[in-house]
């Protein structure tokens, strides 16, 4: 029972670090070029190890004349908070993902990026 108990809170630390860290990165990709891309899957799980759930994206783009796809983990604490933001997407729906410059086959995206989604996907569309 202690073991389990551990496992618990050791992963809730686990996310509240992830989360913080994810937070903090926008800093270092605010200079890569934004390029919408599309969700080709998302799902939410319970990683086994420390119990902590995590909402995955999976998603395409095309930039430069190339077709690239990445993949997104979002952590979060808890079980119910993650069932309700992955719900909140669906296959076909728009990401804004952040490309590295000379590398377009590296992406990540950024929660802040996402917040202002409704007016980059006018301009995108024309």
């Amino acid at each position: 029972m202690a073991g389990w108990f551990l496992d618990v809170w050791v992963g809730y630390l686990v996310s509240l670090v992830m989360i913080q860290v994810r937070k903090r990165r926008s800093h270092r990709y605010s200079n890569w070029r934004e390029t919408p891309a599309t969700i080709v899957g998302v799902s939410w799980r319970e990683l086994f190890w420390m119990e902590r759930p995590v909402v995955e994206f999976v998603y395409a783009y095309h930039i430069e004349g190339g077709f690239y796809g990445g993949v997104d983990k979002k952590p979060f604490c808890f079980k119910s908070s993650a069932q309700n933001y992955a719900s909140r997407f669906v296959k076909g729906d728009t990401l804004i993902v952040r490309v590295k410059p000379g590398e377009p086959e590296v992406s990540v995206v950024l929660d802040e990026d996402q917040e202002k989604m409704p007016e980059l996907t006018k301009t995108y569309r024309g």
